[in-house]
């Protein structure tokens, strides 16, 4: 923001701090790429916790989340991997895909969880119709910028992260379960169908 070549970007969008061919530019686009990376290890993070918690009946669920985090994760990486300036349509299908998909992932993460727990959906919920309001307010609505939608939905998204965090961390054993499935969508196999090096860890 400070080494923006427009001071006027906050009035349009935060892409706009991602145009040009300054170290401010790369700057931006570089972190945009990086925080997809990180939210795609996340999702792997997050299937482990459940997988922990819920064990193999429900790989096939976990294995939605997970790829629904890396799937976000990716549209996230492609907000910087096509820059504004150069590639508008791609970027913007990258920027409203994330947007979608990480709302999608919530709801999913929601679902899987046993219960799920009160905090949990209670953020869940709650996110949903901030995101809902957001979107109201910028179109028809008309009251603040593509920037101002996107300051709010990164907030909410990180109240909601943190939540999953915090909840993960209440309810997931701390002991490693290892799967006795072979394959992920598959079902159970007996012993007589594994690989002769044993399990497959989770």
């Amino acid at each position: 923001m400070i080494t923006a070549a427009d001071p006027a970007w906050w009035q349009r969008h935060f892409s706009d701090l991602g145009t040009g061919d300054g170290a401010g530019s790369w700057a931006f686009n570089g972190t945009v790429v990086i925080a997809g990376l990180l939210v795609g290890s996340v999702g792997a993070f997050v299937g482990r916790d459940l997988h922990r918690w819920l064990g193999d009946a429900a790989l096939p669920r976990i294995a939605w989340v997970v790829g629904l985090f890396a799937l976000t994760g990716a549209a996230l990486a492609g907000v910087g991997l096509f820059p504004l300036h150069l590639a508008p349509l791609p970027h913007n299908i990258a920027a409203f895909g994330a947007l979608g998909l990480f709302a999608l992932t919530a709801a999913v993460v929601t679902v899987v969880m046993p219960g799920p727990p009160r905090a949990m959906l209670l953020t869940t919920v709650g996110a949903g119709v901030a995101l809902l309001v957001a979107l109201l307010l910028w179109r028809p609505g008309d009251v603040y910028s593509a920037a101002g939608l996107e300051a709010i939905a990164v907030g909410v998204g990180f109240v909601w992260m943190t939540t999953l965090v915090r909840t993960l961390a209440a309810f997931v054993p701390d002991a490693s379960r290892p799967s006795e499935r072979a394959h992920l969508l598959a079902g159970r196999l007996d012993s007589t169908s594994l690989p002769a090096r044993g399990k497959v860890g989770s």
